[in-house]
């Protein structure tokens, strides 16, 4: 019986053979049955103001032995596993996009070695402490003034370490307009279409068996994005954005691919960068040569443009208008490790698989754990507790 009611339950044993143990149990339950009938017969007539227990303590302890403690031991001695077939339940992968403001604000050393740096730190972190593990997708892009996707979706971690190493300012600040500013409506908007690209050239080859031709008209397939719980957003910025000096198509442009994003379900998981104190932008310019690196236009624009702080208050607005929640780092030995942590890992969906031979899992220690544990509440409660219940 026990042995069909194991099978039932998706549970065999390596060794059945133990099963005859329980002949041995039906003989002490018997000897328990003839002493307790014994002791009943031959028990002191009942006096006025006497207890007469029915059963004694080692009566009721050999019981809890015989009919709970040994069966269990019996158990664990024929070594349980989950057959072929049993579903196990674990944590799927993820797809973490990055976003990091690389404009020339994130480049000030309110914290060292910088903003930016802290940044990078920050990410490499994600990858050293596997936090992303294997079978989860990663991506990379870098905005400031444009945008610039550094890597798509992929499991190839060790290129998106080495797009991690180069993140920083540039050489030098002439010849190029890209960290004079944070579009961030540009970047959100660039975000989801490469994503919506990549997901219809997969939904292609699924339907198709092939990847699509380079002239192919998208505007012919019909393909909707879908919500992914298992995607989401990782922004990295200092907030400095200055969203109420917008324009009015601005502001527009920066809701409409906000709204884009609550379409896909993709939450944004804000990390700030700075301090509340500040630095001065023009500051910048000090690991860089005038008239080499940078003309002196430069540095009066950056003078004007003079303190560059930390503001919660538009990170804030970025995640909650997606769903998503917000971190900050305002000290060089501050970390978003655990807040990264918890992000990446609540959007893991559960997923059911069915255990191979290879990965039957053992339950032995269990069983074995739990007639120990019954010994011992049996003893404390019937030897020790039981005069003063």
């Amino acid at each position: 019986m026990i042995a069909k009611l194991a099978e039932f339950r998706n549970l065999q044993f390596i060794s059945p053979e133990y099963f005859s143990l329980f002949n041995f149990l039906y003989i002490l339950l018997v000897v328990w049955l003839v002493v307790f009938a014994v002791r009943y017969k031959e028990r002191v007539n009942r006096t006025v103001g006497s207890r007469r227990v029915l059963i004694g303590r080692m009566l009721k302890f050999n019981l809890v032995v015989i009919a709970v403690v040994l069966p269990l031991s019996i158990l664990a001695l024929s070594r349980p596993y989950l057959s072929e077939g049993a579903l196990q339940f674990k944590k799927g992968a993820v797809e973490v996009i990055f976003i990091v403001d690389d404009s020339v604000s994130m480049w000030a050393k309110d914290i060292v070695p910088s903003r930016l740096g802290v940044s990078a730190r920050e990410i490499a972190r994600v990858y050293a402490d596997q936090i992303l593990k294997e079978g989860d997708k990663a991506s990379l892009v870098i905005f400031g003034k444009t945008s610039l996707k550094k890597l798509r979706l992929s499991t190839d971690f060790e290129r998106f370490y080495s797009e991690i190493l180069k993140i920083g300012p540039p050489e030098s600040l002439t010849g190029d307009d890209h960290p004079w500013d944070s579009d961030i409506a540009l970047a959100l908007t660039d975000t989801y279409n490469f994503l919506d690209m990549q997901d219809k050239r997969l939904a292609y080859r699924t339907r198709f068996g092939k990847n699509p031709p380079l002239d192919f008209d998208w505007e012919t397939f019909s393909w909707q994005p879908d919500k992914k719980s298992s995607r989401i957003v990782i922004f990295f910025g200092d907030g400095d954005y200055r969203f109420d000096e917008y324009t009015e198509e601005k502001t527009k442009q920066l809701q409409a691919s906000l709204a884009e994003f609550r379409r896909r379900g993709l939450k944004i998981y804000s990390v700030g960068v700075g301090t509340k104190q500040g630095y001065p932008v023009y500051r910048v310019l000090d690991d860089y040569k005038r008239g080499v690196d940078y003309f002196e236009q430069t540095e009066i624009e950056l003078k004007e443009e003079g303190m560059t702080r930390l503001n919660r208050i538009t990170l804030n607005f970025l995640s909650s208008q997606t769903g998503g929640s917000m971190a900050t780092i305002e000290n060089s030995t501050g970390s978003a490790a655990n807040f990264l942590r918890v992000a990446i890992d609540g959007h893991r969906e559960l997923t059911v698989t069915v255990a191979s031979e290879q990965q039957k899992q053992e339950f032995w220690r269990e069983f074995l754990y739990a007639a120990l544990l019954i010994f011992g509440l049996a003893f404390l409660i019937i030897f020790v507790l039981s005069p003063y219940l």
